[in-house]
């Protein structure tokens, strides 16, 4: 089995992660892929942390993760996804606040998962 190494962790809704948390996060099984994810579909966030991945190869992925309050946790490689979640994030404080998914295409025609603020 691999290693993993957490890079950052971030608390929304102001209580800080449970070690439970942080191991679903970073190593459950029933993690939903955000690329999977229908366009729309809702995340009600209560945390996310940033990890590395590293495979008994070496092979190392950088793993962008978030939890809701039931625990269910959404995983990305996507940096544009962890990225624009990490700005709402900031702007919104300790407000909270709810993203939903979205994708694209880009003008060189490769796919791109990403995210915006539900108003």
């Amino acid at each position: 089995m691999g290693k993993i190494q957490i890079n950052n962790e971030v608390a929304i809704k102001g209580e800080e992660l449970t070690k439970i948390q942080k191991y679903f996060m970073t190593q459950g099984k029933e993690t939903i892929s955000i690329k999977d994810m229908n366009d729309g579909e809702i995340i009600d966030p209560v945390g996310y942390v940033e990890f590395l991945d590293i495979k008994d190869d070496g092979a190392e992925s950088e793993v962008f993760a978030i939890i809701d309050e039931n625990n269910a946790v959404y995983a990305t490689v996507s940096k544009t996804f962890a990225n624009s979640f990490k700005s709402i994030a900031d702007l919104m404080g300790s407000d909270p606040f709810v993203v939903k998914k979205i994708s694209g295409t880009t003008k060189s025609g490769r796919e791109y998962v990403d995210c915006e603020l539900v108003v």
